[in-house]
Formats: C-alpha cells, sequence, structure tokens
C-alpha cells in the first residue's frame, strides 16, 4: 500500500546563518553518485551546487545520523520532512529553504496478503491512509511556508499535485 512520497527538507543548526556556502551532509554515498540528492535539490531550486557547497561532501549512511550532524552545526542536511518536523518545531534546526524536493523514493506498508484481514493491521492501515500519521510534518511545512490557517487544509492536495508532475509514466 502507497502511503507516501518522500519529500527532502534541507535543514541546519539555527545558529549556522550568514555564509553563502555550506558543507553540505550527504546520505547518497553510491561511488560516482556521491552527493547526488543535492545536484537534484540544487536543479529543483535553480541554484548551482558550486556556489552553495564549501568543501566536500560530509558522508553519512541514514538520515537520522545527516539529521544529527545538522543539529550540532556540522553543515546542511536534506532529509525527510516528516523526519525533521519535531527538530524544526522545537527549534534544534531550522530550514534552510523553504523548498521540498522529491527524492523519487516511496513509503510503503507492505504485508501478506494472507494477513490483510487481521484486526490489528486493519487499523494501523487505515491510521497510516487516514492522514493521522502525517499531520505533524504538514503542520510545520504550513507553518514554515507562512500558508494562512484558512488555506492548511489545501497544502496536502497542491503537494500532492506538484509531486504528480515529477512522476513517469
Amino acid at each position: 500500500v502507497r502511503l507516501k512520497d518522500e519529500m527532502l527538507i534541507a535543514v541546519h543548526k539555527p545558529s549556522a546563518k550568514g555564509s553563502r556556502r555550506h558543507r553540505l551532509i550527504t546520505t547518497w554515498l553510491d561511488k560516482g553518485h556521491i552527493g547526488e540528492e543535492w545536484v537534484d535539490y540544487c536543479k529543483a531550486s535553480g541554484l548551482k551546487l558550486a556556489e552553495l557547497q564549501d568543501g566536500s561532501f560530509r558522508q553519512c549512511t541514514h538520515y537520522l545520523f545527516a539529521l544529527e550532524m545538522a543539529k550540532s552545526g556540522q553543515g546542511v542536511a536534506l532529509v525527510p520532512d516528516f523526519l525533521a518536523a519535531r527538530d524544526i518545531a522545537a527549534g534544534t534546526v531550522t530550514a534552510f529553504s523553504r523548498r521540498l524536493v522529491p527524492s523519487g523514493r516511496v513509503y510503503r506498508l507492505c504485508y501478506r496478503k494472507s494477513r490483510a484481514h487481521e484486526a490489528q493491521l486493519v487499523a494501523l492501515h487505515d491510521w497510516l491512509l487516514s492522514g493521522m500519521a502525517e499531520q505533524l510534518p504538514v503542520a510545520v511545512i504550513a507553518e514554515l511556508l507562512g500558508v494562512p490557517e484558512a488555506d492548511r487544509p489545501l497544502l496536502r492536495p497542491w503537494s500532492n499535485a506538484i509531486v504528480k508532475m515529477y512522476e513517469y509514466g
């Protein structure tokens, strides 16, 4: 079951503002593709990587590590919006930009067909698809973007329409 298209947000330690160039933290470590998410981010944002990046990429293996590195002031990390939402709300990181960029990844709930009618699995499935699981990230993003209260229910459909433009087929 398709749950959510992954959207990335660039975050950094609140005191890290000022410089035009930054150490960029990447989780894309495949040989020949290191930092590729930043290349995509720059293309989508109309930025030039060479003008944004200061030094080589700081590399780590997981989004959680990248977020912790950003919180400790080691650079700017691209992480899923829902992962950064609590830290943005708490003020331990701030959005580098208001732009969200699709990663091309999708979150799915996978289970055996034979278990599809189990009460606990049905409840989890329904809860995830109801949107309750994504209310906090959407609220944080709406606040970051300055979306008026009255328009906030429209944020998810707008986001879905934008992401749909990047789908192939």
